[in-house]
């Protein structure tokens, strides 16, 4: 028998097992040839190894052929015939925050990818790395938009992994901060006039803070 796995047909850049087996006295050499239009071009030479592993580069269908020989030179040869086709490589156009990095721990971001080409319907798959580590915010899905709520302050490497039907993949990072919010600091709260004042008089209160994140309200 001579097989390929996986069976036609498959895209270019698909890795291909070819296999071989034979029975006959002695010990048996195989070589494994290809060929579209032209001549045979061989995969690899004759030797024990009833296995070869066959990566085309280029559309097309191809005749597979195997040659099966003993140490006194008799040999049989089996064609099969694999077509490849081509497709579009996955292109990431984008991928973005709805917000601009720094951002406060706590905060809604929601991440965004728009990618084209591969075959079939495209999956995406949305990370983070945060020192050294990757984790998983949304794991393959036909959604290429996500809502994330960082809960640590930190620097973060995003990640967007786009995924085809075939099993191709492209990737695209950025980076983005995060960070704690400033505490609120009250200095002062002094009244005016101060001490013990009549009953329905005027107490004006003035107060001075600082930090916190932009315009204070009292």
């Amino acid at each position: 028998s001579f097989t390929a796995d996986p069976p036609s047909p498959q895209y270019t850049g698909t890795s291909i097992q070819l296999t071989a087996q034979a029975e006959g006295e002695g010990e048996l050499e195989y070589q494994f040839l290809y060929r579209t239009d032209g001549p045979w071009q061989e995969l690899q030479g004759y030797s024990s190894k009833n296995t070869a592993l066959w990566q085309p580069k280029s559309e097309g269908v191809y005749s597979l052929a195997v040659s099966v020989k003993n140490r006194e030179g008799q040999e049989i040869t089996q064609i099969l015939s694999y077509e490849i086709q081509s497709k579009s490589p996955i292109v990431i156009e984008d991928f973005q925050a709805n917000v601009p990095s720094p951002q406060l721990t706590g905060t809604e971001i929601r991440l965004t990818a728009y990618a084209s080409g591969g075959k079939g319907t495209l999956q995406y798959r949305f990370a983070y790395q945060k020192d050294g580590k990757w984790e998983t915010l949304q794991d393959n899905s036909p959604s290429h938009s996500m809502v994330w709520i960082p809960e640590t302050a930190g620097s973060y490497t995003l990640g967007v992994f786009v995924t085809d039907e075939t099993g191709s993949q492209e990737s695209k990072t950025m980076e983005f901060q995060v960070r704690s919010p400033n505490p609120i600091e009250i200095s002062s709260l002094v009244a005016s006039p101060e001490g013990s004042q009549t009953l329905g008089g005027d107490v004006a209160l003035a107060a001075s803070a600082s930090g916190g994140e932009g315009a204070l309200q009292y």
